[in-house]
């Protein structure tokens, strides 16, 4: 089931100009426009917000990938004991505020 489905206006327009057993349907103009209007704004509001949601997750993915990154880099700074690369690396990457206190405090002991 869809929106055109659940809207009232929209179903009975649909079945009343666009169902008919024997074509071509008589159709009145003002029925046709508007539910030729209200399926194409569903369409569009449909589009705006899917490509809203599409741009702010692929933002998401890139911060997520970038920190992913900066930890794994710190990670092998660490397991090596190369400190001031580890320390480096802690202080100019763009690490959420919990991991960063992480690393620097792996840092520290």
């Amino acid at each position: 089931m869809g929106l055109f489905d659940v809207a009232p206006l929209t179903h009975d327009l649909r079945y009343r100009n666009f169902d008919c057993p024997d074509p071509p349907c008589k159709k009145n103009t003002a029925d046709t426009f508007t539910a030729t209007f209200v399926e194409l704004s569903v369409f569009l509001l449909d589009y705006y917000f899917t490509r809203g949601f599409a741009s702010r997750l692929e933002a998401e993915q890139r911060s997520m990938q970038n920190v992913i990154c900066a930890a794994e880099w710190i990670a092998c700074n660490l397991s090596r004991f190369d400190l001031d690369s580890a320390e480096e690396a802690i202080t100019t990457s763009p690490l959420p505020p919990p991991l960063h206190d992480a690393f620097s405090s792996i840092l520290r002991n």
